[in-house]
């Protein structure tokens, strides 16, 4: 491994190096919970004209980009702190993410300068402060428009992603899927779900994620039996994968075949109103519900709603 490396890795620092080849842009080395397409996308973003750039997530999540000959050096995610005026500043909501290193600002000027010189880049102090002074703001992840909870010991995965994605299962849309896993993934919001390390951290992230969503293709009319087989067949996928980008990726799979399965199900011929009231029962505890509740619920004709349900049923 190179000096830059070993200096980043010494410090904790998540970083990531991507170089430009043939109109092809190669991740050369990470060390990161972030997947390759987080910086991917950061990659994108990079002005030409600068040597260094700070994008800025929410209130104090920032990742630094530095220009080299040898391509981009990506720095982060980390949240700022600002030492024993924190509270002072008015940063007492700051977002505690899990996985996500904390850093005061002035340590970390300090530790990029070193690396800029260990990259041999002519960048002062001066140049890595008026960066983080003046970022590009982007809009993930923001809690707000992600559902990131804070409070004073970490973040945990909101109750927002499993509805998005449950949604995207019982919709059968697959697209949606890719989209909210990645917004999910690139936040770092995966929770801490583990003491032994990054990779035990994101299976168990996987593991419950698909669990919980069976359930969801169990009331959309996925065959009972067959969703568990197909849950215990998905869990030992998982098991098997040595990195966490690998175990991200399938996780999208999977999730992408349940969604398409759950599609495949003959309910072309089942009329909204009728899917509805299905749901109804089956959240119902003991699938006791009456035809009131669910006209009630649903604001139609009671009697409407049960010939409707006796004819496209088969009752």
């Amino acid at each position: 491994m190179e000096l830059q490396y070993d200096y980043l890795d010494s410090i904790e620092l998540p970083f990531a190096h991507l170089m430009q080849t043939n109109q092809t842009t190669r991740l050369i080395c990470k060390h990161s919970m972030i997947s390759d397409d987080g910086y991917l996308s950061l990659n994108a973003r990079c002005s030409t004209k600068q040597m260094i750039q700070a994008f800025k997530y929410g209130n104090d999540m920032y990742t630094l980009c530095l220009a080299t000959d040898d391509g981009n050096y990506f720095v982060g995610p980390v949240v700022l702190i600002y030492g024993p005026y924190f509270e002072s500043r008015g940063f007492k909501d700051v977002y505690h993410f899990a996985n996500i290193h904390r850093i005061e600002r002035e340590r970390l000027v300090k530790q990029m300068n070193i690396l800029t010189r260990l990259l041999q880049c002519h960048v002062t102090t001066q140049m890595i402060g008026l960066a983080l002074d003046n970022p590009v703001i982007l809009q993930l992840p923001v809690s707000d428009s992600f559902g990131i909870s804070t409070n004073n010991e970490q973040t945990h995965t909101h109750y927002y992603y499993e509805e998005a994605l449950s949604n995207a299962i019982e919709t059968g849309n697959d697209t949606v899927i890719h989209e909210t896993l990645m917004k999910l993934i690139n936040s770092g919001q995966t929770g801490h779900l583990s003491d032994e390390g990054k990779l035990r951290n994101v299976k168990n992230f996987g593991i419950i994620l698909v669990s919980v969503l069976i359930r969801t293709a169990i009331r959309s009319g996925v065959d009972y039996e067959h969703a568990f087989d197909l849950n215990d067949r998905y869990v030992r996928e998982l098991e098997r994968l040595k990195t966490p980008d690998e175990i991200v990726k399938v996780i999208e799979i999977e999730l992408r075949d349940l969604t398409r399965r759950v599609s495949r199900m003959n309910l072309t011929a089942v009329s909204i109103p009728v899917r509805q009231a299905i749901k109804l029962i089956l959240k119902a505890p003991n699938n006791n519900i009456s035809v009131r509740t669910i006209g009630d619920q649903l604001n139609l004709n009671c009697k409407y709603l049960s010939n409707r349900f006796k004819v496209e049923m088969g009752l």
